[in-house]
């Protein structure tokens, strides 16, 4: 069920019945750290809305493995190895991942993070130096990680 504009979520969405969706998909949603709630919130409201042997797929802004992941991740980075640990401590197999988005060229030194770069520019003027530089660099590196709830027949819930 998609949904759009601001919701509620992590709260149980009612089109959502817990255990009911075959798959939830995330790309690009940095809020996981950033909004008032503590990111560890919002990986348990998908592994509750999804049944038995579902598909959680994220797609979002590759940080820097050693550099500690902000609490409020304001430059937009999050660290793969951050996103595994709460999926993985809310239920989650890690199944599979892809370089399909990565992009070795983005250095996440950006001054406005990853809102440098392509499509928001944040911080350049157009037909300047600093703006073709970050279009040559293009869009962020990012990590695509699929998860999978464990099927009834072999669920262990930390």
């Amino acid at each position: 069920i998609p949904v759009s504009g601001r919701s509620d979520f992590p709260r149980p969405l009612a089109e959502v019945p817990a255990g009911s969706a075959d798959r939830v998909l995330v790309f690009r949603a940095h809020g996981f750290t950033i909004y008032d709630r503590a990111p560890q919130t919002y990986i348990d409201a998908i592994y509750a809305m999804l049944r038995p042997g579902g598909v959680f797929g994220i797609v979002d802004h590759k940080g820097k493995e050693a550099v500690p992941q902000a609490e409020k991740g304001d430059n937009g980075y999050v660290n793969e190895s951050f996103v595994i640990g709460m999926a993985e401590k809310a239920g989650f197999r890690l199944e599979a991942r892809s370089d399909v988005n990565r992009n070795p060229r983005d250095t996440k030194d950006h001054p406005h993070g990853v809102y440098s770069l392509p499509p928001t520019l944040a911080g350049t003027l157009p037909f300047t130096e600093a703006r073709e530089r970050f279009l040559t660099i293009g869009e962020s590196d990012r990590f695509t990680l699929r998860f999978r709830k464990p099927a009834e027949t072999d669920q262990v819930r930390p």
